[in-house]
C-alpha cells in the first residue's frame, strides 16, 4: 500500500509493517530478584565502545555483558551497572539506566541518563521514562530535570 497524503503535503496514513522474533529466554536476573530487588555492583569489564556499536548485532557485546554479569554473581551480586571507556555509568546487563539522584541541601531532583552516543540499546521503556520528564514530571511538588549524561563512577 503507497503512502497517501493530502493536498497541503500533510501524510494521511502510511502503511506499518511490523514483524517481532522472540527467544524463550526465561528470566535473565536471578528469580528472587524479580520480587526483592538485587544487590548491584559495578562490573570490572568496561562496555564496548563505539568499534563494536550495539545497533548491529555483534557477538562480542553480549560477551561483554555476560562476562560482567557473570563476575557479578561469584562475589554474590545479582546485577550490575556497565561503565564506558569515559567511566561514566551507561547500562546494566539487562536494562537501561535512569538514575534520579537529589540535592542533599536543596532538595533538586535530576534525573541521570546516558545519552545513545554512550553506545547504548534504546530500550522502549527508556524512551517512555525520558518522555515523561520530558514533559515536566514532579515528585512532591518538585519538578525533575533531565540530564542526558550519565553519572561519573563514585559520582
Amino acid at each position: 500500500m503507497p503512502t497517501a497524503y493530502l493536498k497541503d503535503g500533510k501524510v494521511l496514513f502510511r502503511p506499518k509493517y511490523l514483524k517481532v522474533g522472540t527467544l524463550p529466554w526465561g528470566p535473565y536476573l536471578p528469580g528472587r530478584g524479580y520480587s526483592e530487588g538485587l544487590d548491584v555492583i559495578i562490573g570490572p569489564f568496561p562496555r564496548a565502545d563505539i568499534s563494536m556499536p550495539v545497533w548491529q548485532t555483534v557477538g562480542g557485546v553480549y560477551v561483554n555483558s555476560a562476562r560482567n554479569i557473570n563476575s557479578a554473581m561469584i562475589l554474590g551480586y545479582g546485577e550490575i551497572l556497565a561503565c564506558n571507556h569515559d567511566d561514566r555509568i551507561v547500562e546494566g546487563s539487562a536494562e537501561n539506566i535512569v538514575i534520579l539522584m537529589t540535592h542533599k541541601e536543596n532538595g533538586k531532583m535530576k534525573a541521570y541518563s546516558p545519552p545513545l552516543s554512550a553506545n547504548i540499546l534504546a530500550g522502549t521503556t527508556r524512551d517512555r521514562v525520558l518522555r515523561i520528564l520530558e514533559q515536566g514530571m514532579a515528585i512532591g511538588g518538585k519538578k525533575v530535570e533531565l540530564v542526558m549524561e550519565a553519572p561519573k563512577r563514585g559520582y
